[in-house]
């Protein structure tokens, strides 16, 4: 009686050990599928994002710190007027660098823009302070970003984008950019 019980017992526990591996390697592979398993006709989401005047700002700040510290920070210099106007219209529509009273204009050089090209002009304050002025054909409005002590304002004027970018005070900064923003 005693073996025929524990044979008994045995059998059991062979067959639940047997029934929860079983149920174990169901939910293993079952996981496994629906890991590996794709969607058979996957949605398409398209998103449009216009620019804004705060990301045209914000560029102008990056590339105020990628051209200016370099020892040739144009690509034609101002020098040359015939040339960098001429060169500017053809690239960007530009037809001439804007003038700022209390600056010299250094030179431009062209980058790339969403649509186009993008002007980058750099002036050299009678301080001897340096601003770019990023110009390329748009409409995004008013905006302003700062980061780590260089600041932009931008601003639309005659179907332009334009943005000022320096490590300038912000009223300084503020005040030139007022001044050409102004319709001439």
């Amino acid at each position: 009686i005693y073996r025929a019980r524990r044979r008994r017992r045995h059998t059991l526990s062979l067959g639940f050990a047997f029934a929860a591996g079983a149920a174990a390697a169901a939910a293993l592979a079952v996981g496994a599928q629906r890991m590996t398993a794709r969607p058979a006709n996957p949605p398409t989401i398209l998103a449009v994002v216009a620019p804004t005047a705060d990301d045209f700002a914000r560029r102008a700040v990056e590339a105020w710190r990628t051209y200016v510290r370099d020892v040739r920070p144009v690509e034609v210099d101002a020098r040359d007027w015939a040339g960098l106007t001429k060169w500017l219209k053809e690239r960007t529509g530009l037809e001439r660098p804007p003038v700022l009273m209390e600056a010299t204009l250094v030179g431009g050089r062209i980058l790339p823009a969403r649509e186009g090209a993008s002007a980058f002009l750099l002036y050299r304050l009678n301080t001897g302070d340096l601003v770019a002025l990023l110009a390329e054909t748009g409409a995004s409005g008013a905006g302003s970003y700062a980061s780590a002590g260089v600041t932009a304002r931008a601003w639309s004027r005659d179907g332009f984008d334009y943005a000022l970018a320096g490590a300038l005070p912000e009223r300084r900064l503020d005040a030139i950019a007022a001044d050409l923003g102004r319709t001439r």
